[in-house]
């Protein structure tokens, strides 16, 4: 059923009534919030807290600088470790003032004296971290750098300065203020405005000056060396060996060294000088172990070793040397194997055999004799065989050059001093003749001079002997050959 005129108008009636009553009460709320907080108890309370805090903060901040201050004028008559100890008790401070102010930035204070605190405190942070930077620096303590922004001194000691003005200009602002407090005021150190002259000071104090003392400790060589005179390093014949070289810092002062260690070959084989090296950054009173790569020797070899330290800043002392006479015994044959066993072959045709030779480290031995001599067999090596071969950097001889005279099983013995081997057995074949019938004579007649031939069977590798009847021929072109 449609609404008539009059109910329309009662019920926009309700809703302007319903409009009206709602404005009203906010406009109340507003009003009461208001007078509540700008109330002078619930200022002068807010006011009394900020300042409490706050004065906690910049009386941490007092404090911070009647240390640096002292550690500065009177660091002269501590040890490197003591002061540097100091330096960063200190630097732990800092951090916990950015948290602090951090923290009263509300509620908000008249004159806006909170947000100012913050961001003032933050610039001092950040301008002190320099300053203990470059104090560091200035000392070469070990130090972990803590404002990376790149500001300079210079720059953070005017920022110090600057900050003192802008907040003592504003320090009292609360004395006039519900609460009537009073805040304290900064002042950063004389020694800190004047730190050129303090750090030269500093610097020419006995006690805080740098004594580098970097030197070789130990050095370790594996295998373990013969006995031997100082100086040198008799080694067993092996074809590598590894050092361990221990370097010491003793002084309180980050230490960049380099370790060198050279090889050069003095007789032997004429190889290049091997050479390695290898850095690191020692920490004040440490030690480190430095493992150069397996260097190459040669049994027999004499060599020369010099291992050297040196170190950043030219520091004399922070270079060491030494240089060893290293001697290599000589390979001695121990055991051989066949690591080729004779082939099978035919009389007067050589056989193909290789011999390997290795010392008591399983080492090879090369540059040694090894002399084939017959273990067993129906005959013997021909005239023309070579029965000594010389063993190469692997330790091996090849013997390309022993044949036989008669057919049959053979075994061959190689002999290189103590080290002594035998082969397996192999077969030796009968050569072929050189004509199927050797006892039938053949006569040609050449003129008037006859020569007979009778076909030889001979060893591939042994001298033929041919013998040839020479005789006048008759008169008549041919002459039926002499049973």
């Amino acid at each position: 059923m449609a609404r008539t005129h009059a109910q329309r108008r009662r019920q926009n009636v309700i809703l302007l009534v319903a409009l009206v009553a709602t404005l009203l009460v906010l406009l109340f709320a507003r009003d009461v919030n208001r007078a509540a907080h700008n109330s002078t108890a619930v200022r002068r309370s807010e006011n009394r807290s900020f300042a409490r805090l706050a004065n906690s903060l910049l009386g941490s901040e007092q404090l911070f600088e009647d240390h640096l201050g002292y550690l500065l004028t009177h660091g002269a008559t501590l040890s490197r470790p003591v002061f540097a100890a100091r330096l960063e008790q200190l630097a732990l401070v800092l951090p916990t003032w950015s948290s602090d102010a951090n923290l009263l930035r509300r509620p908000g204070i008249a004159h806006d004296l909170n947000t100012l605190v913050d961001q003032l405190t933050d610039q001092r942070v950040a301008d002190y971290q320099v300053v203990l930077d470059s104090v560091a620096t200035s000392l070469d303590l070990p130090w972990k750098t803590l404002n990376s922004t790149g500001l300079t001194s210079v720059a953070a000691r005017s920022s110090l300065l600057a900050t003192d003005r802008s907040w003592n200009a504003v320090h009292n602002s609360l004395l006039q203020e519900p609460g009537r407090v009073k805040l304290a005021s900064t002042s950063t150190p004389s020694s800190v405005v004047t730190l050129p002259t303090t750090l030269g000071a500093l610097s020419n104090a006995p006690a805080l000056q740098v004594q580098r003392a970097v030197a070789i400790s130990a050095i370790e060589v594996t295998p373990s060396p013969l006995p031997a005179p100082a100086g040198q390093i008799v080694l067993p014949p092996v074809s590598t060996f590894r050092l361990g070289v221990s370097v010491t810092n003793d002084a309180f002062v980050l230490q960049p060294v380099t370790l060198t260690v050279t090889l050069t070959a003095l007789s032997g084989a004429q190889t290049a000088p091997q050479h390695q090296a290898m850095s690191v950054t020692l920490g004040p009173d440490r030690s480190y172990a430095f493992l150069p790569r397996h260097l190459a020797t040669l049994p027999g070899e004499h060599a020369q070793l010099t291992v050297t330290l040196s170190g950043t800043h030219g520091a004399a002392a922070a270079t060491r040397r030494r240089t060893y006479q290293v001697i290599l015994s000589p390979a001695v044959a121990v055991s051989a194997t066949f690591s080729g066993q004779p082939t099978n072959t035919t009389t007067g045709v050589a056989t193909r055999a290789q011999v390997t030779v290795l010392d008591g480290l399983g080492t090879p031995v090369a540059h040694d004799t090894v002399t084939m001599v017959l273990a067993s067999g129906p005959g013997n090596f021909t005239a023309h065989s070579r029965l000594t071969a010389t063993t190469n950097a692997s330790g091996v001889a090849t013997f390309t050059k022993v044949a036989f005279t008669k057919p049959g099983v053979y075994t061959l013995t190689a002999v290189d001093g103590s080290a002594i081997v035998t082969s397996n057995g192999f077969t030796v074949s009968g050569a072929a003749l050189s004509s199927a019938d050797p006892a039938t004579p053949s006569v040609f007649a050449y003129g008037r001079v006859r020569v007979t031939s009778r076909s030889l069977a001979t060893w591939a590798g042994e001298p033929a002997r041919v013998d040839v009847a020479v005789s006048r021929a008759s008169s008549s072109s041919t002459r039926t050959p002499r049973r």
